[in-house]
């Protein structure tokens, strides 16, 4: 019942509901010892009225990190579109 619910809350405007259905991460950050770099690929899926799943958009994280006295921390984050449906 509680799904029903978040799944009715991520309908967007064409009746279709938005999940992300996977998130890939390397787990490495490569650079030295005070700053690196790392990536994600994200994968966004849309479910229809039918509870059928299509690839809606593709992209990439390109993260940045510096390390401060409390740990590492996020320096910046760009995003790379790599594919997206028509009127995504």
């Amino acid at each position: 019942m509680a799904r029903q619910a978040e799944r009715r809350a991520a309908v967007d405007d064409r009746g279709r509901y938005a999940r992300i259905a996977g998130h890939i991460v390397p787990g490495r950050c490569r650079g030295g010892e005070v700053r690196c770099e790392s990536g994600a690929v994200l994968t966004v899926f849309m479910d229809d009225e039918t509870g059928s799943s299509f690839p809606w958009v593709v992209g990439e994280d390109h993260d940045r990190f510096i390390r401060t006295n409390d740990g590492w921390r996020f320096a910046s984050r760009r995003w790379e579109q790599l594919f997206a449906r028509p009127g995504a």
